[in-house]
């Protein structure tokens, strides 16, 4: 019967029904949050109609075209078999679509920062307006507290741009370290090498003007938490630590959850299998992190672990190294997108470097 379908008819059906089920799978994305299947927006309401608009589009379109497809014919084998084909490549798309819209979310970085550089590492310096580039080059910068920021060596917990203007507006300077490219994409062994580093950058961020040494935070990320909780065991320098989603608070075992969709609510399909492939790799780093040796005494009473509790990876009560601040979301990995997450950390933050100072 494949007479019955001439080359037209497969080009414009092929494209009707590849749009519309582009435009249902937004829908169902928008619908259920799932980030992993996004191609536009995040956003429940916009994508609820971005997914309708694109699906009843496409139907009006064809079927003003190719009003023929209304006729009743033996060709519903060959249409089938067409819709079938349609939906897989639809599917692509939205999978490597997705995928590409998470990895530039992930890698945008804030404009303006200063580039420095901090022992073994090189950092980016976001200073607010107080010590702007007229009050430093007069040689008398105002003081303000500064945070050092220890990205996620494994890029999988994200700190929006929003997060370094919100702790600018708050008046604290953040330096952001270059962490991703010490591991190079191999996190076995590294925890030892991150910790050091990162203590060699804070002894040499003395250097740094307009910095108030006495009142130094660390915030660390991810794999980072693990490592920021280990240097401030290691230093009596530093005044509060946050570790936002460390690798320490995931339950034990991460792939009972391997066919489940809530993978797909803040992760690409792709990033999905590579932190379960690497799950191994990151909890024997962690755990080789919390074994280093550390000072009595040394680690700031003002130290605590922020993590999302509702979501199915941290199920489980947190480590008794230091004090929990749970945040009430779903997501583990990009909770901080969140503007009362954000609030939190950064509020959190800036009372604790505020403590003592009149």
């Amino acid at each position: 019967m494949r007479f019955y379908i001439d080359l037209p008819l497969v080009v414009g059906y092929s494209l009707m029904a590849t749009a519309a089920c582009l435009g249902m799978l937004q829908f169902a994305a928008a619908r259920g949050g799932y980030a992993g299947l996004s191609l536009f927006s995040r956003e429940r309401t916009r994508g609820l109609r971005i997914g309708a608009m694109i699906t009843i589009a496409a139907l009006l379109l064809y079927m003003s075209f190719a009003p023929e497809i209304r006729t009743p014919g033996p060709a519903g084998t060959e249409v089938a078999e067409m819709f079938a084909a349609c939906a897989a490549f639809a599917l692509a798309i939205t999978l490597i679509g997705a995928d590409v819209r998470l990895h530039k979310q992930a890698t945008q970085a804030r404009c303006g920062g200063e580039p420095i550089k901090l022992g073994p590492l090189s950092a980016t310096a976001y200073y607010p307006s107080l010590i702007g580039e007229k009050s430093r080059s007069a040689g008398q910068p105002d003081r303000v507290p500064a945070i050092v920021m220890v990205p996620d060596p494994s890029a999988f917990v994200i700190a929006p741009p929003a997060l370094l203007d919100a702790f600018m507006q708050a008046d604290v300077a953040t330096i952001v370290l270059d962490s991703k490219k010490l591991v190079k994409n191999d996190l076995r062994g590294c925890g030892p090498t991150l910790v050091g580093h990162v203590s060699m950058a804070l002894a040499d961020l003395g250097q740094q003007p307009g910095i108030d040494h006495a009142r130094l935070g660390l915030l660390g990320l991810g794999l980072g938490g693990d490592a920021a909780i280990r240097v401030a065991a290691s230093r009596h320098d530093i005044r509060a630590t946050l570790a936002v989603s460390p690798v320490s608070v995931v339950t034990t075992e991460p792939k009972q959850h391997e066919s489940r969709l809530c993978w797909l609510r803040e992760m690409s399909l792709r990033e999905a299998r590579r932190w379960r492939r690497l799950w191994p790799t990151l909890r024997d780093t962690a755990t080789t992190l919390s074994l280093l040796p550390s000072e009595p005494g040394a680690v700031s009473a003002e130290a605590r672990v922020v993590y999302a509790s509702g979501c199915f990876l941290t199920t489980r009560n947190t480590p008794g190294v230091v004090e929990d601040l749970p945040v009430s979301s779903t997501e583990h990995f990009t909770f901080l997108g969140d503007t009362h997450a954000r609030e939190l950390v950064v509020t959190w933050l800036r009372d604790a470097l505020a403590q003592g100072v009149s």
